[in-house]
């Protein structure tokens, strides 16, 4: 009797075992199905917020463009109507500045004796000329206040990359955003340049430029949590972080990307990936890893691209 007691409880403790383990394997399977679940979900919402963040981005960018094409035509209209009054273009590019907050700088260059011809009556008379006498008044907002200076380092390469890259193209120029210092703090900054055309003149002449501030897409980047614990971050052409969680990163090269994912900024083509380090999830106390998606942002044939994570 008891040898059969024995033996029934053997049956029932092993059904019980694999009760048990089958238990367990559908909560296990329940669970990564849920996790997994919840990881596409938290993609697709990141998505979503980021394509949201879009036009809010993009609008101080489209903005500057316009305002440099729009000032290079205003320039090449009156100069070939024989309006080729320094002084009063200069007035009007301070006011333009003064009407659009969100841009920090404004100006125009052009070759030597290419404005009027009259060079040498302007050497050295400041703010807004240096000792070439060319036509190169700089406008900077600083606060509430407007500041008349002169271009600088525009022959030079390298520091003079605004003037020296539209005039190699002759083409409308984003300029890689860098970091330069207003009042003692460092903003990121891109310049946008429009060549000056003239129509009785095939040369190139100059350019009209803005510079826009690019520190508000950090802020507003900072400011979005894809699924809670998720960051976005931006990359721009050329593979340099524009915006990241670790500022420290700002206009660095994003070497922490794979190569594909940096060759396909560069193609400006889309790009997926998972990342091969584990992350915290918050939900279960569990592991998972983080998606990355690229978000295009096309501007007249220059792709700057929106980095996502999810975080689960």
């Amino acid at each position: 009797m008891s040898l059969n007691l024995s033996f029934r409880s053997k049956i029932l403790l092993s059904v019980s075992g694999l009760a048990i383990l089958g238990f367990s394997a559908s909560i296990g399977y329940a669970t990564w199905a849920n996790q997994s679940y919840i990881l596409e979900k938290g993609a697709e919402a990141a998505v979503l917020q980021a394509q949201a963040l879009t036009q809010n981005i993009s609008s101080p960018l489209y903005e500057g463009r316009d305002l440099a094409e729009s000032m290079a035509v205003m320039i090449a209209t009156m100069h070939e109507r024989g309006l080729k009054d320094r002084d009063a273009i200069t007035a009007i590019l301070g006011d333009e500045l003064r009407k659009r907050q969100r841009m920090i700088g404004v100006w125009t260059g052009w070759e030597a004796n290419a404005f009027d011809g009259r060079d040498a009556e302007f050497a050295n008379r400041k703010p807004d000329h240096d000792a070439t006498g060319r036509y190169i008044p700089y406008w900077a907002l600083s606060g509430d206040k407007l500041i008349l200076d002169s271009l600088v380092d525009y022959d030079k390469p390298g520091a003079g990359d605004y003037y020296l890259i539209p005039k190699k193209n002759n083409a409308l120029t984003f300029l890689e955003p860098y970091l330069y210092p207003i009042e003692g703090k460092n903003v990121l900054m891109t310049s946008i340049v429009q060549p000056i055309t003239l129509k009785n003149n095939p040369n190139f002449v100059g350019v009209a430029g803005v510079d826009v501030s690019l520190d508000n897409i950090g802020k507003t980047l900072d400011q979005v949590k894809p699924y809670g614990n998720g960051w976005l971050s931006l990359v721009s052409h050329e593979g340099n972080w524009l915006a990241h969680p670790e500022k420290d990163k700002i206009t660095k090269p994003a070497q922490d990307l794979p190569p594909e994912a940096i060759a396909a900024i560069k193609a400006g083509q889309p790009y997926t990936y998972t990342d091969l380090i584990p992350i915290p999830m918050v939900i279960a106390s569990c592991t998972s890893y983080s998606r990355l998606r690229l978000i295009r942002i096309w501007l007249r044939g220059r792709c700057w691209f929106r980095f996502q994570n999810p975080a689960c």
